[in-house]
């Protein structure tokens, strides 16, 4: 009996971590390019990012290691309804980010 249920936690911790690795690959795939925007002088606000087309997007939890003016990077993200004094743009939350190529 000891066994089967050391046999199960393994398969179970397997098919988790095989899990996170597609996820991984889904978000790769939706990566969307945006510019970062030193908005300090607005009013309330504080970095947002500006898509490709223009909009500007109020992250929640940018992290300050990405909080640079002009710096390009690589977002997945998902939008929120999330009170907030900067009128600038859509508030969202980011899912992923990194610098861009």
């Amino acid at each position: 009996m000891e066994k089967i249920k050391h046999v199960l936690l393994l398969l179970l911790i397997y098919m988790l971590t095989s899990c996170k690795s597609a996820k991984q690959e889904t978000v790769n795939q939706n990566l969307e390019t945006v510019t970062v925007t030193d908005m300090r002088n607005l009013d309330g606000c504080g970095f947002l990012l500006k898509t490709v087309d223009q909009k500007m997007l109020i992250p929640d939890n940018l992290d300050a290691s990405f909080q640079k003016n002009n710096l390009k990077l690589e977002i997945s993200y998902k939008k929120t309804q999330v009170m907030t004094t900067c009128m600038a743009g859509q508030t969202i939350t980011l899912l992923y980010c990194r610098k861009a190529k």
